[in-house]
């Protein structure tokens, strides 16, 4: 519980002191209104909107008169963040005294163009009841005007963060990068690091002692996403067959990147929250078979699995 009030509570520092900090700072930096292939990412991501029917927006969603607005807003509300108290008691519902009288209501916000009423960005922002105030925290997209997407992002407390997809006229994924507080990664993959060879579940079993079976598993997906995780398995001593015990929901997700050097052989990258994680070299013993030998190691990974070699099965 106590982590949970630590985090709504700088949502809540966020939103109530974001106007005085603008007082003291004087213009926001952000409206240079730079533009990242085409797409402006200094957009007010945090801010206070007049209380009207309808609200227009400048080219940063800033608040406009609707003569010189370029978006108007809609919300799409998702409801109350009750913050729980000091009682661990680890019901949702029941833990909502803290900061009662101040819930943190969640929307979607959607912003779309004045002339031609076309969906340009989308944003999860939270305002708190009662106050004028937003703050954009959660997933965003921005949107082309054929409605297919651009790009697909998010935010944590107002600053540009998360792992970011830019996509094509059609929406396909073109590169991926990842910003961490606002600060944008050195890493940028490209959709031919997405090698088709590569795209696959990858099991390798890392202990079996006829009973209980642990494995590593590596789904890298066709979009430069992966999931990395263990699972284990339990064998049916009447059957002989080998179930499932773990579930694996809400698996840790990562980028990949393939370096291809021969035909059978080649680097194969794993990137966790903007930074190399892991480094293998790949060979390729058929269509369904590969061994991975780890070369790099970030500090974050128990070192003793440095240069270990896994053979893996496409499954």
């Amino acid at each position: 519980m106590q982590f949970k009030k630590i985090a709504f509570a700088l949502l809540i520092i966020a939103i109530s002191t974001y106007s005085c900090a603008k007082d003291n700072l004087g213009d926001d930096p952000q409206d240079t209104n730079p533009k990242e292939n085409g797409i402006n990412m200094s957009l007010a991501s945090e801010g206070t909107y007049p209380d009207a029917e309808r609200v227009y927006l400048d080219a940063n969603l800033k608040s406009a008169s609707k003569d010189k607005a370029s978006f108007y807003l809609k919300k799409q509300l998702l409801g109350k963040q009750l913050v729980p108290n000091d009682a661990v008691t680890y019901d949702y519902w029941k833990d909502k005294q803290y900061f009662k009288d101040t819930p943190i209501i969640n929307y979607i916000y959607h912003y779309y163009d004045v002339k031609d009423d076309k969906l340009y960005f989308s944003a999860n922002a939270s305002e708190l009841e009662g106050y004028t105030h937003y703050i954009f925290d959660g997933l965003a997209m921005w949107v082309q005007k054929n409605g297919k997407t651009r790009l697909t992002g998010g935010y944590s407390y107002g600053k540009l963060h998360g792992d970011f997809a830019l996509g094509d006229e059609n929406g396909d994924v073109l590169e991926r990068f990842w910003y961490t507080n606002g600060v944008k990664s050195s890493v940028i993959l490209k959709k031919e690091d997405f090698h088709s060879s590569m795209v696959a579940r990858w099991e390798a079993e890392l202990e079996n002692d006829g009973y209980l079976k642990v494995t590593q598993v590596y789904d890298l997906k066709g979009e430069g996403t992966l999931e990395f995780y263990q699972s284990s398995y339990i064998k049916n001593r009447t059957t002989g067959e080998w179930m499932r015990a773990t579930s694996n929901t809400d698996n840790p997700k990562g980028l990949w990147k393939y370096v291809k050097k021969t035909d059978n052989s080649g680097t194969l990258e794993f990137y966790y929250r903007g930074v190399l994680a892991m480094k293998t070299d790949v060979k390729i013993m058929n269509a369904k078979e590969i061994t991975l030998k780890s070369t790099y190691l970030d500090k974050q990974f128990d070192q003793k699995d440095l240069g270990k070699e896994l053979r893996f099965l496409r499954k």
